[in-house]
């Protein structure tokens, strides 16, 4: 039983198995709740709900990972949600979106930048994703993947705000 519960977990009650991109399949179904939990419950429960799954995730795709012996499966995509959890819960304040059309926008641009970091690893990302080991490693190049998705928002949105202030209508 609990076998079966730490791969439904791990999977994201089997996401993670579809044939084709499962970590890109989990990030858009991540994105889709994350934009509803942000909308009907705001940031703070966005973030507590990413720890928890942080801790879940650790813990269930360890034991998963080490019964299907295999140090990182594709097929475990809990961390893609913390990632992307993380990275909407983060990246909110930057936005300061008025209507849904620019908060998809928002969202669309936070996926993207969210997989472009997740399956690029930047170092030190690619470090820590081959270094630590277990459920811990598993679920913390996505949280790095996510700081990258954070500051990169932050320079953009900086960078921005400096060229919009230049611009005389």
């Amino acid at each position: 039983m609990k076998n079966i519960v730490c791969e439904m977990v791990s999977t994201v009650f089997n996401i993670g198995k579809v044939r084709f991109a499962p970590g890109t399949v989990a990030s858009i179904v991540a994105t889709l709740f994350g934009f509803i939990i942000l909308e009907f419950c705001g940031r703070n429960a966005l973030f507590l709900t990413s720890l928890i799954l942080f801790i879940i995730g650790t813990y269930t795709s360890d034991i998963y990972a080490k019964r299907i012996k295999k140090d990182d499966p594709s097929d475990v995509v809990i961390d893609e949600v913390v990632g992307m959890f993380l990275s909407i819960a983060m990246c909110h304040h930057i936005y300061k979106c008025d209507n849904f059309q620019e908060k998809i926008i928002a969202m669309l641009f936070t996926f993207g930048l969210f997989r472009f970091f997740d399956i690029l690893k930047p170092f030190p990302i690619s470090y820590y994703d081959k270094t630590l080991k277990g459920g811990f490693g598993i679920m913390f190049d996505d949280v790095l993947a996510a700081v990258y998705v954070f500051l990169t928002n932050l320079f953009m949105s900086y960078t921005w705000s400096l060229a919009i202030k230049d611009v005389k209508l």
